[in-house]
């Protein structure tokens, strides 16, 4: 339930292994979130209520997937309920080789 924290910025880099994310819990602000992986497999799970907008720095090596989100082109991914309106996860990430991967709780 990394959300609860209330952060302002969440930056995170890792080289080699496998990573985990629940960005559940109560959303108050519109948060910044920095993930910089190299060879990796990251996972973010989020709270199918909580908006976000992704842009996504992948390689040719690497696999991208975004449940519950609209392509606004090659890079750019907002989720179904998003709006500038309301707070929302402000994702930036960048990987290497490896896999990463956006996907709602089930709770």
């Amino acid at each position: 339930h990394l959300l609860n924290a209330n952060f302002n910025k969440f930056r995170f880099q890792g080289g080699v292994g496998d990573y985990d994310f629940y960005l559940t819990g109560k959303l108050q602000r519109s948060p910044r979130i920095d993930i910089d992986m190299g060879v990796a497999t990251t996972r973010l799970v989020i709270d199918p209520q909580v908006a976000y907008k992704l842009h996504m720095n992948s390689s040719i090596f690497s696999t991208v997937n975004v449940e519950g989100a609209i392509e606004e082109d090659d890079d750019y991914w907002v989720s179904e309920n998003f709006s500038k309106k309301n707070p929302y996860l402000n994702i930036s990430a960048d990987t290497g080789v490896g896999s990463f991967k956006v996907e709602y709780s089930r709770h």
